[in-house]
């Protein structure tokens, strides 16, 4: 259904709402719980657990940054109303896999946590770019998080960030129409 190419990796979204990565993964940018471990060539579903056991399931959209992937997940929220949220792998030299810690590899799938994570709360669009990641917010607000050594995150700062920060310090806010 859709595809990503990062520097040195590919992200395919299967109609099925799986995920298969292949190509380099010595920042586990390819959700498959090693690192380090070379060239992986041949396709492989992206997981949630090192045993293999549990799928990235229900994605809707993906992105492949430099050295990191983006997947936008359909959740169910606590009035079972669909919501969407974002998982993100692979390097965190920056802070792009959005969790408090900065530095390192993750090489699983892992939610990302927004300050303003109520039920209501909806992700409706992603991307990956070098070092940092953007989603989009159904109200129509931009969180970044990453690199943000030229100001890239448009929070009115240069710091690197791994929480996720509004664009303009929340006094912006995108106008979306849904496509009728």
């Amino acid at each position: 259904v859709a595809a990503a190419g990062g520097a040195t990796h590919m992200l395919v979204l299967m109609g099925n709402g799986q995920v298969y990565a292949w190509g380099a993964n010595s920042y586990g940018q390819l959700g498959n719980g090693q690192s380090d471990n070379g060239n992986m060539n041949n396709p492989e579903f992206v997981y949630l657990d090192s045993d293999k056991t549990q799928l990235l399931e229900n994605v809707i959209s993906v992105s492949a940054g430099d050295k990191h992937s983006v997947a936008l997940v359909i959740e169910k929220n606590d009035a079972s109303d669909n919501k969407g949220v974002v998982y993100t792998w692979g390097s965190n030299e920056f802070g792009q896999i959005g969790r408090t810690d900065v530095g390192g590899k993750v090489s699983l799938p892992v939610k990302t946590v927004y300050t303003d994570d109520a039920d209501d709360f909806s992700i409706i669009a992603i991307d990956a770019g070098y070092g940092a990641t953007s989603t989009l917010q159904s109200t129509g607000y931009m969180w970044t998080y990453g690199l943000n050594n030229n100001g890239q995150l448009g929070n009115l700062d240069v710091d690197n960030t791994s929480v996720p920060v509004l664009v303009g310090k929340g006094e912006i806010c995108l106008l979306y129409t849904s496509p009728s």
